[in-house]
């Protein structure tokens, strides 16, 4: 299943505990983006996690937008997204907790 979630000059596809970012008037995607952990020789990504998105609006960085965020089933990997509503610039953070 996947969910998208658009700005004015921005649109972010959210999929399997991972994002897509494109920019329509440009032509650029960037994607799929995925978090990555390395923890004692073990990598943990979260397109390989069990999980779900969450989307609601709020305003970052003296932006109206949304934000788009998934956590791991476990909730230890995190992916927050904030999808601005009049600009371009998507940001982006992960969290993974031991």
């Amino acid at each position: 299943m996947s969910r998208t979630v658009r700005g004015r000059g921005v649109t972010v596809e959210l999929s399997r505990g991972s994002l897509t970012v494109s920019w329509p008037r440009s032509g650029v995607r960037a994607g799929p983006l995925t978090a990555e952990a390395h923890l004692a020789g073990e990598i943990v990504r979260s397109d390989q996690q069990a999980g779900s998105w969450r989307v609601e609006t709020g305003d970052a960085y003296d932006r109206p937008g949304a934000w788009a965020r998934w956590t791991s089933r476990d909730r230890r990997l995190r992916i927050a997204a904030h999808v601005p509503t009049d600009d371009d610039i998507v940001v982006v953070h992960c969290a993974y907790e031991a």
